[in-house]
């Protein structure tokens, strides 16, 4: 039987929940259950007389009936609170779609192809629904728990089947030193992290009444080639078939109980199972209440943050959030976290995994729900976090905070694990809000998710950065089979291959318009050609290119099916047009060249600025400054994908005057204006926009003999440096974003952030479907056709919304969707 996020479990299947140490007071899961206390209660009554089974083999017999519990589904609404209502009506994030309704009247509101908002009011016509649910299909976490420890042991002996196991999930560790153990009566060899783990099991009522584990590094043979490669083709068989999944973190570490019981708590308020209790009922049933489920935890979600920023300002609840950030920082900067392949294990898992850290024991649905909650004030974290000294080293060494790497696998396995409802027409919904997050805060396909999470992680076969996302559930059948024997650019061209076929060119996200590195994680040389499409997915972390994140529509509103991409002789042919050409780029940040990943020369321009001889170079556009530079640094979203707020342009005025320390949150941003201070934009250096700038040298810079130039007035900037905790959410994104990139200027003037290898007389290309442009270089001319090399995505302001290839499924688009069809044709990249 297959699991939805642990509304179904196989059979047998272990349960670890009295093993909780300390479980945490549930709030909207326990509401739940206690109105289903009373209506359970007489379930299980009527179940025990023998006159009700007799009617109920009657009903399903004749039938085909059972009994069930009813949900009047008009009544649901009513359990968003005055806030929650409130909240939908006033609130603008997304792409323009709905806000609210009351009982009466639903508020649509629906983009036009260059993605303008068009509103329409209509009445909606009163639903009278009853949803039903029978009890027995009920997600065991949300019926009424049942403390009883003779219970649970009873049920647990009754689940331990011969053919019964549970798999482990843990990092290796080092390979010294070692412990011996014993397996079948023979002395094993282990390493000291899984010999600590096995010793914590045995405290486990499953292991004490016997029960089966199975372990990686002592069920396959690690001296075979030949079996590993089979075992890894069926890696996810063995985990989702197993009993269950219990995490080995490590031995307990100062402030990982700390960190532990914070994620417990503030998970309760954002339980994914809550989203998931009618999901048995039927599509609209379903579908009003994950809707219902998804508005209240997003206010709990936002007034998260909104509470946090508030009482930073008491000094003894600032000293205890400083607890917690370090806490947390140590507890995600766990080997475990960053290894591969517990990316699939906690995919294919269950919500109830165990996770046993040292004594203590929590669940992976405390972990899960926890991390994707503290999304919400991500950048507070690493602000506080910066700001410790013992950190501090640690962040220098390249060790950056994982938070939000694990909190990328939580919403991954949510989205492998939840059911997919079919979509219902608007006006039979009671509560329409269409543009919610289904899956969690963070915004990007499964697949997206999945490549970016495996290029950060470590593993020893660079191989296994495909062959570890194979199996991941959500991600569709890539049809690629195991061989460790093939070089390394062909696993990684035959895996770009097979996501244009299946229609997602996400993998575009990690081009950097470099080759391959000349050695790998672990200093290996390897081979350095490869197609210009096709990314090196196991790029050292200093070289990994700033991600460019946010939900984008610059190839039109379309599927990329609509350009038919395809692949012919390793040359990646797409549909689109060149839509700008690059006239003007700044300079290379210092904190990249430093970084050592790009071999400059004196023949290299890479670092210089060029400066923008076309529209950009003058003050022609009314919104060619303040409204554009900070959405530009920033990607035009925050840390998670959303839009960026207008709150970001703090930007403008949130660094120090004084270059700041290495391991200091402002040191990279610092560095990436000071490289460009010089570089024109609107007919002003940039230096003028920020107040640390104020002083740069401007010399050579005829903009500033002909006006003033000082911090503008206009963007409302302060003379003085904002306060790091409210500029944190800014500053971080705009580092997320940064990294590997310079400024750009286009020839029509609009401003945008390239990769660094990015050079004046590139060309801007729009590709149908694709949700980011991208920077291209012409190679050759071939019987008339141009060849491109393919550098990578860009962010290019008034160009990511389909303004320069406006097209769309609508009807009424039809003219100029048309229209633009006949402008694009075949882009090949080599």
């Amino acid at each position: 039987m297959e699991q939805k996020n642990g509304s179904s479990f196989p059979s047998p299947y272990i349960s670890f929940d009295q093993c909780i140490t300390q479980p945490p007071l549930e709030t909207f899961v326990e509401e739940f259950r206690q109105e289903m206390v009373p209506l359970l209660g007489a379930y299980e009554k009527r179940k025990s007389s023998w006159v009700t089974r007799a009617a109920n083999k009657v009903l399903r017999h004749l039938f085909h009936r059972e009994p069930v519990l009813t949900f009047p589904v008009d009544n649901i609404a009513n359990l968003l609170s005055h806030e929650d209502r409130l909240r939908l009506t006033t609130d603008t994030r997304g792409d323009g779609e709905l806000r609210i309704t009351g009982p009466e009247v639903v508020f649509h509101s629906f983009e036009d192809a260059a993605g303008s908002a068009v509103h329409i009011t209509r009445r909606s016509p009163r639903i009278t629904h009853t949803g039903l649910l029978s009890p027995d299909s009920l997600n065991p976490f949300l019926r009424p728990r049942d403390q009883s420890h003779a219970s649970y042991m009873k049920n647990l002996e009754r689940a331990i089947k011969p053919d019964t196991y549970v798999a482990m999930s843990y990092a290796w560790g080092p390979p010294k030193p070692t412990a011996q153990i014993m397996v079948n009566g023979k002395n094993v060899p282990v390493r000291a992290n899984l010999e600590a783990g096995l010793r914590e099991f045995r405290k486990l009522d499953y292991f004490r009444l016997g029960g089966k584990l199975w372990v990686d590094s002592l069920c396959i043979n690690q001296a075979d080639e030949s079996e590993k490669e089979k075992q890894v083709q069926i890696m996810a068989s063995i985990y989702s078939h197993a009993a269950n999944v219990i995490v080995w973190l490590g031995l307990e570490e100062p402030g990982s109980d700390l960190a532990i019981q914070f994620l417990e708590d503030i998970s309760a308020d954002y339980r994914a199972e809550y989203l998931e209790v009618l999901d048995k009922s039927d599509p609209l049933t379903a579908t009003t209440w994950r809707t219902m489920a998804q508005i209240r935890m997003d206010t709990r979600y936002i007034n998260f943050r909104k509470n946090s920023l508030k009482e930073l300002g008491d000094s003894k609840i600032f000293a205890y959030f400083e607890d917690i950030a370090a806490s947390l920082y140590d507890f995600f900067n766990r080997p475990y976290w960053r290894r591969l392949w517990i990316i699939q294990e906690l995919c294919m898992g269950r919500a109830g995994m165990p996770i046993v850290c040292g004594s203590r024991i929590t669940q992976w649905r405390y972990i899960r729900d926890g991390a994707l909650r503290c999304t919400a004030i991500l950048d507070i974290l690493r602000e506080v976090t910066g700001e410790n000294i013992r950190c501090q080293r640690l962040i220098a060494e390249g060790k950056e905070h994982s938070l939000l790497h694990v909190a990328q696998i939580a919403q991954l396995e949510i989205a492998g694990h939840r059911s997919e409802l079919p979509k219902l027409p608007p006006n039979i919904v009671p509560i329409l809000a269409p543009n919610l997050h289904e899956h969690g805060p963070l915004l990007g396909s499964p697949i997206r998710r999945a490549i970016t999470l495996t290029a950060q992680t470590m593993c020893s076969v660079q191989h296994d950065r495909i062959y570890g996302m194979l199996n991941i559930r959500g991600l569709p059948d890539l049809d690629i089979k195991v061989d460790y024997s093939k070089d390394i650019v062909t696993v990684f061209t035959e895996f770009s291959e097979a996501c244009i076929k299946h229609g997602s060119m996400d993998f575009f996200s990690l081009l950097d318009g470099g080759f391959m590195s000349l050695t790998d994680i672990h200093g290996n040389q390897q081979q350095r050609e490869k197609p210009s499409w096709v990314p090196d997915y196991g790029a050292k972390p200093e070289r990994r290119i700033g991600i460019i994140d946010g939900n984008w529509h610059a190839g039109g509103y379309v599927h990329i099916s609509w350009g038919r991409p395809e692949i012919v002789d390793r040359t990646l042919v797409c549909t689109g047009k060149v839509v700008d050409m690059i006239d003007g780029v700044g300079a290379m940040s210092r904190a990249d060249i430093q970084s050592g990943t790009m071999i400059l020369t004196e023949a290299d321009p890479l670092p210089r600025i060029v400066q923008p001889t076309g529209a950009g170079a003058m003050a022609t556009r009314d919104d060619g400054g303040e409204d554009v530079i900070y959405d530009v640094l920033v990607g035009g979203c925050d840390i998670n994908g959303a839009e960026a707020p207008k709150s970001f342009k703090c930007l403008y005025s949130a660094f120090p005057v004084d270059e700041p320390p290495k391991h200091s949150t402002f040191y990279r941003n610092w560095h990436f204006l000071k490289s460009s201070a010089n570089f024109l934009v609107n007919g002003r250096p940039l230096s003028t926009y920020f107040t640390h700038l104020a002083d740069a040298p401007a010399a050579g810079n005829p903009a500033c003999q002909q006006q003033e130039c000082t911090p503008s007035a206009q963007s409302g900037n302060a003379e003085r440096h904002t306060g790091p905790i409210e500029t944190s959410a800014a500053r971080q994104a705009m580092e997320a974003r940064t990294k590997m990139r310079r400024l750009v200027m286009t020839t029509s003037g609009l401003l945008g952030l390239a990769p660094a290898q990015t050079q004046s007389g590139d060309a801007v290309i729009a590709i149908i479907g694709h949700g980011k442009p991208v920077i291209a270089r012409k190679v050759t001319t071939i019987e008339g056709q141009d060849v491109w090399y393919l550098i990578g995505e860009t962010y290019i302001h008034g160009m990511m919304r389909a303004e320069k290839m406006p097209m769309s499924t609508k009807e009424w688009h039809a003219r100029e969707t048309m229209a633009t069809l006949g402008q694009v044709g075949p882009i090949p990249f080599v």
